[in-house]
């Protein structure tokens, strides 16, 4: 081992955590990590990383990926909403979350904040071309936000799995 595989090493989870909490804005960061992942066992010869690591990251990747979108759709969907509010929701939270990184200028909470109202929002404007009662409309609101909460918090656990994982998979024997 030497300082060169050290520094890739700390590069690699440096680059890991920023992806984790981009990731709670929207932004595919976990999908970042994975091909910082692969690039990282290339340049060091794929003695560092394993493909057995690889996969292992790439799964929880999708796992990740996965548990947003249900939880996300599955939430304005339980509370009576169309396919089109499970749409708005996914929509809605990503655009949200984007602007109100820009808009509250706190550090990850104006990103959550803006993710989760977004796709109440989101979800309720387009329920809007079949529902017009907003005691159901506010509902599948509700819902929404709360489906992406839940979708916020497992995919930015899986990111965190995710680092965990690389912290010791990745550690540079030689």
């Amino acid at each position: 081992m030497n300082w060169l595989d050290l520094t890739y090493y700390a590069l690699l989870l440096f680059t890991g955590l920023l992806c984790v909490f981009v990731t709670i804005v929207g932004i595919p960061g976990l999908w970042v990590l994975a091909i910082a992942a692969i690039f990282y066992a290339w340049i060091g010869g794929w003695t560092h990383l394993a493909w057995p690591g690889l996969l292992t990251v790439l799964l929880l990747a999708v796992l990740a990926e996965v548990i947003e979108f249900v939880a996300g759709a599955a939430g304005s969907k339980q509370a009576g909403g169309s396919w089109r509010s499970m749409l708005g929701a996914i929509g809605g939270g990503l655009i949200g979350g984007l602007l109100a990184t820009f808009l509250i200028p706190v550090p990850l909470i104006g990103s959550i904040i803006g993710a989760i109202l977004g796709a109440a929002v989101g979800a309720v404007a387009l329920e809007l071309f079949v529902e017009k009662d907003w005691r159901q409309l506010t509902d599948v609101g509700l819902g929404a936000a709360k489906g992406r909460a839940i979708g916020i918090l497992a995919k930015t656990g899986c990111g965190v799995v995710m680092w965990l994982f690389l912290v010791f998979a990745a550690w540079p024997h030689a």
